[in-house]
């Protein structure tokens, strides 16, 4: 809620500067159109996926790393994963192994709970479509309550093209 409260402020002080010639009327507009985002992981990293499927890449890194800071302790497994799939979004495709590798990791070390599919997801943003498969194909082994929305998951469109596509869809859905 913070950002509710000098938003106003932010407002009059752009204006001002506009009005006596520090900041052009368009600083003001966009300022203006700012969004009010409540202080919160969650509400970050809602908004980093929004910017990421608007193609604003690098503002949608910069609010999923905001969603990892505000969370500030444990794992922190939701923010990493849409780090990783701003960062692969965005062109950033050692950033988002990285992120991914690691979560791996702990995965398979026990230490973390992580949907297959999700780690699908963010091989889809990277460019990977053999991690993609694969990891889908896990999906479906492991009976992952996700892969029944894999056909209109939308952080999955950069593989429907992929002639591997109709038949893990297919394999869904049995």
């Amino acid at each position: 809620m913070r950002n509710s409260m000098f938003r106003p402020v932010l407002l009059v002080l752009v204006a001002g500067l506009a009005a006596c010639g520090g900041a052009s009327s368009e600083t003001a507009e966009k300022a203006a159109e700012a969004p009010v985002i409540e202080e919160t992981p969650q509400a970050y990293r809602e908004y980093a996926a929004q910017l990421r499927h608007e193609g604003k890449h690098q503002e949608a890194a910069d609010a999923a790393l905001k969603a990892f800071t505000l969370a500030r302790s444990g794992p922190r497994v939701d923010e990493r994963i849409e780090l990783a799939k701003a960062f692969g979004a965005g062109g950033n495709s050692a950033g988002a192994i990285n992120e991914i590798k690691e979560l791996e990791g702990l995965k398979r070390d026990g230490e973390i709970q992580l949907d297959e599919v999700v780690i699908a997801e963010v091989y889809a943003q990277i460019g990977d479509p053999n991690a993609v498969f694969r990891w889908l194909d896990r999906a479906i082994a492991a009976n992952s309550p996700n892969v029944a929305a894999i056909e209109t998951n939308e952080d999955l469109k950069p593989v429907h093209d992929d002639p591997r596509w109709p038949d893990i869809v297919t394999a869904s859905k049995q």
